[in-house]
Order: C-alpha cells, then sequence, then structure tokens
C-alpha cells in the first residue's frame, strides 16, 4: 500500500509491506524545510515503532537502530544529496 502525507507540512512518501514500511522524502526540501520535514519523519518513525516494533534502517548509511534508544539524525545526508 502506498500512500503520500498531503495537506499541512512536508511530503513524506509511505509505502507499507507485510513487514516493513518504507519513508521517503523527496530531495527538494532544503533549509527550514527539510529541518519541518525530518521532524515530521521522525514522528512518523515513532509511531511505526511504537505500534509494529520495527526498528529503523537508512539506506543512505547503512545504519540500523531502535527508535526509541535513538533520535534519526538523516539531515546532514538528505542535505548533502539535495540538487541545487
Amino acid at each position: 500500500m502506498s500512500l503520500n502525507s498531503s495537506g499541512y507540512g512536508p511530503e513524506i512518501a509511505i509505502e507499507i509491506y507485510d513487514y516493513h514500511v518504507a519513508l521517503a522524502i523527496p530531495y527538494i526540501y532544503r533549509g527550514t524545510a527539510a529541518e519541518k520535514a525530518f521532524n515530521k519523519l521522525r514522528l512518523y518513525l515513532d509511531i511505526i515503532h511504537k505500534t509494529a516494533g520495527y526498528f529503523v534502517y537508512d539506506p543512505r548509511t547503512g545504519e540500523t537502530f531502535n527508535p526509541a534508544a535513538k533520535e534519526f539524525d538523516g539531515l546532514p545526508k538528505y542535505l548533502s544529496g539535495v540538487w541545487r
């Protein structure tokens, strides 16, 4: 199942599978908009972990972690890939 967040704030694509959930932020945000997108992403990661028990895997860094024990900090890596 694919969902897109819409309405207020940045858009995040959400794909729900049997055993994992994929989230993606388009590479169009910079500065404050990118920070808002990642705040929203962290909220989604927290909800997904609390309801499904899923851990986080960041394919850009290769890092896997428990979002209840460590906050996701992928913003610097995201910003390094933003098309300018």
